[in-house]
């Protein structure tokens, strides 16, 4: 239910977004430090982070990938509960057949200085 969902509000927003036309895969990162995906070369994939507040809080691509273009990012539409987290939404393009990391760093305002920020890798596979 969760992931159709999800699928819902994707294809409402590929229906007015200009950039992606069509999604192979969403990937959804909230759990896992660690998360892998196989992507055919020339689809349109989506990664999903929560993001807990909106006071600054936020995830941000720690470097370009190069065998996937990023696209674009946005914040989601938040939970049905309160407290509930937003999505945050990357969107990227597999380019070139191979292995490629993309790094997640989530940036708190509020973390004092010193400590590592929460970090997610997404070990994605182009064929």
């Amino acid at each position: 239910m969760k992931h159709l969902l999800l699928l819902s509000l994707l294809a409402g927003l590929f229906l007015t977004t200009q950039a992606q036309k069509k999604v192979a895969a969403v990937v959804n990162l909230t759990i896992n430090k660690v998360d892998s995906v196989v992507i055919e070369k020339g689809k349109s994939f989506v990664v999903q982070l929560p993001v807990h507040n909106r006071t600054g809080d936020d995830w941000k691509l720690s470097q370009p990938s190069v065998k996937c273009n990023f696209t674009q990012s946005m914040l989601g539409q938040a939970g049905m509960l309160p407290n509930q987290p937003e999505p945050k939404l990357f969107f990227f393009k597999a380019v070139e057949k191979g292995t490629e990391s993309i790094r997640f760093i989530y940036k708190n305002p509020r973390t004092a200085e010193g400590i590592e920020p929460e970090e997610k890798l997404l070990i994605v596979t182009i064929q």
